[in-house]
């Protein structure tokens, strides 16, 4: 496996080179650059299976490099300290991000995951160049059997648990997507996004809720679907209306 490390702090390259060391039977070399621009030199020249990916450098961004990046297969691992935006942004991109300092564990599954699979810059990667460019979330990667679905948060209606699943339903109406994530990780996702989930089994967009039954402790939605409320989140959720 040839590794990729992009930091402009020394003492971080060289303490994840250490961390390193226990895959040595299966790296084949490791290259380091500090900068957007002394990456773009070291990708001009060599071929890599895993970059470890800084967000904030002297020069721009993670996020900048993948714009000027050539179309290549490599597994991306980003590492930061603090971005706060960025970390959200991950979450809604389905893309796994190292906080530093970085942790054992999370290392483990980078690298597993770089053993399993190559992936191009795919529409993941472009829609975290939007996101932070904007610095504001649109969309949202929805894994699923298939791969994966891109869609806008503003399609999104709700979002039903389906045990270890979750089934999400749009304004068309006619699609339904299962995605292999639970209720509960889409609800810490979506939640500072205009979400509120009503009931253990049921997360709503609250762009659509229409009216609400009291006799029936229920929601109806635009299109006309009716889902019920948990007593215990009946106040919460009338106070949004007040």
């Amino acid at each position: 496996m040839r590794i990729l490390i992009v930091d402009d702090e020394s003492s971080a390259r060289v303490m994840l080179e250490r961390k390193l060391d226990i895959y040595s039977e299966i790296i084949e070399s490791i290259k380091h650059a500090d900068s957007v621009k002394s990456a773009l030199e070291v990708l001009s020249e060599n071929e890599f299976d895993l970059i470890f990916l800084d967000i904030k450098m002297p020069d721009g961004t993670g996020f900048d490099l993948l714009e000027q990046m050539e179309e290549r297969q490599v597994v991306v691992a980003f590492t930061t300290a603090h971005d706060e935006f960025a970390l959200k942004a991950f979450e809604f991109a389905a893309i796994g991000y190292l906080l530093k300092p970085v942790d054992s564990v999370k290392l483990e599954n980078v690298m597993q995951m770089a053993r399993q699979m190559k992936q191009n810059r795919n529409p993941q990667y472009k829609l975290l160049v939007e996101s932070y460019k904007e610095k504001k979330i649109r969309k949202l990667v929805i894994p699923n059997a298939e791969g994966f679905l891109i869609a806008e948060i503003g399609d999104i209606m709700y979002v039903k648990s389906d045990v270890n699943y979750s089934e999400f339903y749009f304004r068309d109406s006619k699609r339904k997507l299962i995605s292999s994530k639970t209720l509960k990780e889409y609800s810490q996702i979506l939640e500072s996004e205009g979400f509120f989930r009503i009931h253990q089994s049921y997360l709503i967009n609250m762009t659509y809720a229409r009216e609400y039954k009291k006799a029936y402790n229920e929601v109806v939605l635009t299109d006309g679907t009716q889902l019920p409320v948990a007593r215990q989140k009946k106040a919460l959720f009338l106070s949004y209306f007040v």
